[in-house]
Order: C-alpha cells, then structure tokens, then sequence
C-alpha cells in the first residue's frame, strides 16, 4: 500500500553533533554515482587532453564530485539508509531519529517486530516524503535529503510522524469502517467561519482529511503519536541538553500543527497556499487561524505531558505561515538545483 506525503513548512539546522556508541553501522560502496554531462571518464579525458592540453583535464578533474560513502545506520530494527557515513552531524542526527522511532511505543506496537527503513534520495517534484507498508513484510519510507539535511531534527520527527501515523499505523479495519461513515460529510474546518468545510471525497488524499478530523480514530493516532514523540524529544534534552536542543520538541508540535491546518484549510490542497496572489494570502490566513485552533486542541488534550506545555509553539500568524512556505520552496529550489548529496530517484515511484 502505497501513501504520500506533503509535509512540514519550517525552518532549522540541525544540532551540535554528540558522539554516538549506540548506532550499528554498516559502509557499503557508492551507489548511484553522480554523472553529470562533463564527467571524466577515460575516454573525453583523452580527447580533451589531445585538444586542450593538460591544464583543461586537471580543470575537469577539480570540477568533479567527491564519491560519497553511503551507510545502513540502524538501531534496533529501524535504519536509515544512504547515509552520508563522512559527515558527523548527519550521522548524530540520524541516531537520534532512529533512538526516537524504536523506542516509541506506537510505532514498536505497529512494527510488531518488522524492519522499517527510512532511505534518503534526491526528490524535487514529489513529495518529501511517502511511506510503504508491505502488511507482514518491511516498511519503506523515502525522505527527501534536501529535507534531512536541512530542517532540524523536530521537523524531521514530524514529518515522520505524518508518514507512519496518518498512514500505516492508522490503516486498521476498525478506523476504515468509522471513517466509511465520514468520507462523503462536509466537516467544519476547526478554527474557520461557520460553513467552511472539508470534504474526504473531494480531496487529493482521502486519508489527509480524516487524518485531520478531529472526530476521526485517525486523527487521533496521529496526533496521539506526536505527543509521544514530543515527550521523547524532551527526554532526550534532559539527558543531553547540548546534542538535544529542547527547541526540537517545539519544531516536531510546529510540524505537526502546520501539517493538519494547511490540509484542513485548503482540504488537502496545500499548494493554495504558495505564491503572490490575493487567493493565496487568504489560504495562508486560514492556515494561520486552523493552526492557532488546533494548538488550543493539544494544549488541552490529556494526552499531552506537563512537562511539554513550555515548549508548545506559540500563535501562528498569516506571515509566519508565509516564511514558511518562502523557507520551503528556497529550499526545494536548492535541491533541484543539486546543491544535496542524494542523486538517487525513488525505486518505488509509480508503483
């Protein structure tokens, strides 16, 4: 079963990177290599050193990519896959997402003793992310590496939570039959005037909407998950401030939060929100309005651990959702114009 993603909308670097004694993992050759138009190979180097001398193939030479080394970082049954082994901060911020999802309960409840792998690749035009479960087989998750290397370790965490827990986790017979009673209603949008709606049947992903439907058991899973992970990303401030930043819990609620009210406000068509026009800058005020609702919801929820309560994103404002969107597509034009790491497109696109 295969599900999809639009996600998170913010901003980050990731943090100092800590040593790491925890994580098992495994260097394989560079895969996917780079080959751009003017690649040296043998053969144009010869044919430019034969009609441009040595200083033009010692040029070609200094303009190629150095060869990444990609690695399997796993920690219990959970990997990351296409690792940049030669980078520090990327391997600390991989370990704490890894040290997050196989500790969550939700998810360890859902794996049921399955391999999850979340694999890095070059994405531009789809979405940052999607997700597939195989039933009694592994869970696939492909991830942007624009996203990864880009947004802080919060927003990464959120974006995962969207993957696993509006997705699989949520796909039970159970959730199936309640949301077949809602999928055709018209369902207020928390937060907008009287009348505006939002429909299953008409948007882009039935299950976004019902992800989103406060009324819904998916809803509540994947708000339920958040939570929890949000209560993890403190535990690991406690235990180490420096390498865990508590803002990390701010990021994944602000993820979480910018995720429901842009699929809410647009009924899952989020693009609405992007660029100058007067439609747009409404649909990023309806945005800003869901999300400040939906922040009152969780901050009222029992399900939400005291110790979280500070560090809850304060009120969204129609410019802060428009940073977001700007910060978002700076950061998409930077991936496709190759400024990551990850050349590798999907190997389960289309299917």
């Amino acid at each position: 079963m295969r599900q999809r993603n639009t996600g998170a909308f913010e901003r980050g670097k990731s943090p100092t990177p800590r040593p790491d004694d925890r994580e098992t993992a495994t260097v394989v050759p560079p895969s996917g290599a780079l080959t751009p138009t003017n690649a040296l190979t043998p053969t144009n180097a010869l044919a430019l050193q034969r009609t441009a001398g040595n200083a033009a193939v010692n040029a070609l030479v200094a303009r190629q990519p150095v060869a990444i080394q990609r690695a399997v970082v796993s920690v219990g049954n959970v990997s990351f896959a296409n690792i940049n082994s030669g980078d520090a901060a990327f391997a600390a911020k991989a370990d704490r997402i890894l040290q997050l999802l196989s500790a969550n309960p939700s998810i360890t409840t859902f794996l049921n003793g399955r391999a999850a792998t979340i694999t890095l690749e070059h994405r531009v035009t789809e979405t940052p992310a999607e997700v597939i479960d195989r039933g009694t087989g592994p869970v696939d998750v492909r991830l942007a590496a624009f996203y990864f290397e880009d947004y802080d370790v919060g927003y990464i965490a959120g974006m995962l939570a969207h993957e696993f827990g509006i997705h699989p986790m949520a796909a039970t017979n159970d959730t199936l039959e309640i949301e077949e009673f809602l999928r055709d209603g018209d369902h207020q949008v928390p937060g907008l005037d009287e009348g505006r709606t939002m429909n299953a049947s008409t948007a882009k992903q039935a299950d976004h909407i019902m992800g989103v439907l406060p009324i819904s058991p998916r809803y509540k899973i994947y708000k339920n998950l958040a939570l929890e992970m949000a209560k993890q990303l403190l535990d690991q401030t406690f235990a180490n401030p420096e390498a865990a930043p508590a803002a990390d819990v701010t990021g994944l609620l602000d993820c979480f939060l910018m995720d429901v009210a842009s699929i809410a406000a647009t009924n899952d068509n989020r693009l609405a929100g992007a660029g100058l026009s007067d439609a747009a800058a409404t649909a990023r005020a309806d945005i800003a309005r869901v999300y400040n609702h939906y922040l009152t919801l969780i901050t009222d929820d029992p399900g939400l651990n005291a110790l979280v309560v500070p560090w809850l994103p304060g009120q969204k404002t129609p410019k802060a959702v428009t940073d977001d969107f700007l910060l978002l597509g700076r950061r998409v034009i930077a991936a496709g114009a190759n400024k990551y790491n990850y050349f590798h497109k999907s190997s389960i696109s289309n299917r």
